[in-house]
């Protein structure tokens, strides 16, 4: 082999070319890979993205369900305290008029012979 050649018979001038061509392809390969890396991150960054938008949808549409639910328990509820107070209302009318009924009937009884005015007293009867 002689001195100023390389395998095959180059001149050895043309090997500093050759370096740079391969210098220059590893070049093209990192770019290649550092595109490829970045669009990975993109990629990556915009499914997190997504996921967490549909997580914060997930939640909101399970607050939704439950305050309509808590919507419907709180109208149940009013609903059934308005008819435990009409109830309510109708059993102190009932007692009211029962207790007049009462008193009336009270005062019909035949005053008891003698002095005891106290016995004739139908507020002092009934409290008894």
């Amino acid at each position: 082999m002689e001195q100023g050649t390389m395998n095959g018979g180059e001149p050895a001038a043309e090997v500093p070319d050759n370096l740079a061509d391969v210098g220059f392809h590893i070049q093209g390969v990192v770019e290649a890979a550092e595109r490829a890396a970045a669009e990975m991150v993109e990629r990556a960054r915009a499914e997190g993205e997504r996921r967490v938008g549909a997580a914060k949808q997930r939640a909101q549409e399970l607050v939704d369900e439950r305050n309509a639910r808590m919507g419907e328990i709180s109208d149940d509820l009013l609903r059934q305290a308005e008819a435990i107070e009409g109830k309510l209302t109708k059993l102190d009318d009932v007692l009211g008029t029962a207790m007049e009924d009462l008193r009336r009937e009270l005062e019909r009884v035949p005053e008891p012979p003698g002095d005891d005015v106290e016995a004739q007293d139908p507020e002092k009867v009934l409290a008894r």
